[in-house]
């Protein structure tokens, strides 16, 4: 903007027509100054303009020197990359190619070794089941020859029993044709007084013998085999063990003896004194139980004849008399049929003792069912109940109480269930019947689903009565019982409402919730 020239005079003097010339002088030369000063720094400005614009342009340049630099740079280095990456591929390439070439090697040699192995391990497993096949094969033939064996000593003690038989008969019909033949040369009116008087001596001794046997057998079965010896207290514990394992080992090796005589004994004894019945079968039944204990092994098969041998004289007994002149004989014309001895024995004591040691020792199924039938009839007389806790009925029992036995598991199941009904001896069944093995037994069958119903009410029966005992609650605890009751009380019959009464009892009893 310049101020110097007329128009810009004129417009000022319009503007300002009170001001004198001094002052528009002096205005003027301000003006001029800071015209001139603008000028200066217009010069500047465009000269810093022009600066910035040649830099702008060095700038461009190099930018573009720099980005050409940079691809430049990228290029090289891409392929040195490149390059590079393809010596390392080749080599990777190579290394892998080695190595799979080692590992199809391996893999070769690692199948033929697996093969072989397989083989191997074929012709192991073989081996292995060829021998214990012939180790149960042997051991079946070792049974076998073990039983073999007993029968044969039975059988010639048989054979030496009917050769002394048949030669007593021998003798017995020559001294009768001796008899008549003196009979015809003597006076008929003369008996033979010394022969009678001879016959009741030595029969009054022999029944004297048997009392004195029949007081034996019961001490012994009552002393050693029914309950283990007592000691003083003053010996010493490993004193004590060593009189308690000697003491054990010589009723064991006893028992083994006397066992097979036994069987023989039980045979004939009873048709001279029916009184040496029951003596005989209480240390036979103990001497069973005792050995049923401590036999393992071999021995057990050792056994198993001769307790086959006892079980079938009792289930099926032959029964034999004497005559007067002491010969062992055949029954005669009017006692053929009659057989009332030891299991058909009108004695109580005698048949169930029978009946227990019957259901130890033989394996027919019909035979133990009808055996069971007869314990049944007797358990319901208290007399009967009696016997059977006095002779630790409960444990012959149990074996039977297994869903394995299924032709006599109901029967076994009502023993026990007559056992538990009302009668002055309740208290101490149920007392047998608290231990490990009679409730696992009541669990095997709660959880076997073959178990009918009618078996599950006889048994909630006598879990029921044993579940009001407080002191039961372990065993209940302890083979979780509870839970099964209430599992069989979601999902019994609806309609029969006394099994869920019993079941709802037990649980109540136990302090559950039903």
């Amino acid at each position: 903007m310049k101020f110097g020239n007329s128009k810009s005079r004129k417009s000022f003097h319009e503007m300002y027509p009170s001001a004198s010339d001094v002052d528009v002088k002096k205005i003027y030369r301000e003006l001029m100054q800071i015209n001139s000063k603008l000028q200066r720094e217009n010069a500047a400005l465009q000269e810093r303009e022009q600066r910035l614009r040649e830099r702008e342009r060095n700038l461009r340049e190099a930018e573009q020197l720099s980005e050409t630099t940079d691809v430049v740079i990228d290029k090289i280095v891409d392929n040195e990359v490149e390059a590079r990456v393809r010596e390392i591929t080749q080599s990777y390439d190579d290394q892998i190619f080695v190595l799979e070439e080692e590992l199809k090697g391996r893999t070769v040699e690692l199948k033929r070794v697996r093969d072989s192995f397989n083989t191997i391990k074929t012709a192991n497993d073989n081996l292995k089941k060829q021998l214990t096949e012939l180790q149960e094969q042997n051991r079946v033939l070792e049974a076998q020859a073990i039983s073999v064996q007993h029968r044969l000593a039975n059988l010639q003690r048989k054979s030496e029993f009917a050769s002394r038989q048949v030669t007593s008969e021998e003798k017995q019909i020559q001294q009768d044709r001796y008899n008549k033949d003196t009979t015809k040369s003597r006076p008929a009116s003369r008996p033979d007084s010394n022969k009678a008087v001879s016959f009741t001596l030595n029969k009054f001794n022999f029944s004297g013998t048997l009392d004195v046997l029949a007081v034996l057998l019961e001490w012994i079965a009552e002393a050693h085999l029914r309950s283990p010896p007592t000691f003083q207290e003053t010996l010493e514990g490993s004193l004590q063990e060593q009189v308690l394992d000697f003491t054990s080992a010589l009723v064991h090796e006893k028992c083994l003896k006397i066992l097979p005589a036994m069987a023989d004994i039980l045979t004939y004894l009873p048709a001279v004194n029916l009184r040496v019945q029951e003596p005989c079968l209480q240390f036979t039944y103990w001497c069973i139980l005792y050995m049923e204990k401590s036999v393992t092994g071999s021995q057990r098969t050792t056994l198993a004849s001769t307790f086959r041998h006892i079980g079938e004289n009792l289930y099926k007994p032959q029964p034999i008399r004497f005559t007067e002149d002491g010969l062992v004989t055949g029954l005669s014309r009017t006692d053929r049929g009659k057989s009332d001895l030891y299991f058909h024995s009108p004695n109580l004591g005698v048949r169930l003792l029978s009946s227990l040691i019957i259901l130890k020792t033989l394996s027919q199924v019909d035979h133990l069912a009808h055996v069971f039938d007869v314990l049944k009839n007797d358990l319901r007389d208290d007399m009967g109940k009696q016997l059977f806790l006095t002779f630790e009925g409960v444990n012959v029992i149990l074996p039977y109480m297994k869903p394995a036995q299924k032709a006599l598991l109901n029967s076994s199941i009502d023993v026990m269930l007559q056992m538990s009904m009302d009668s002055p001896f309740l208290q101490a069944f149920l007392e047998s019947c608290c231990n490990e093995p009679w409730f696992r037994a009541c669990v095997a069958l709660l959880q076997f689903k073959g178990t009918g119903v009618k078996a599950i009410e006889k048994l909630s029966i006598v879990l029921q009565r044993l579940s009001k005992n407080k002191g039961n609650r372990r065993y209940f605890e302890a083979f979780q019982i509870q839970p099964i009751i209430q599992e069989l009380l979601r999902n019994s019959d609806p309609g029969n409402a006394f099994l869920a009464l019993n079941l709802r009892s037990i649980v109540f009893n136990l302090g559950g919730k039903t």
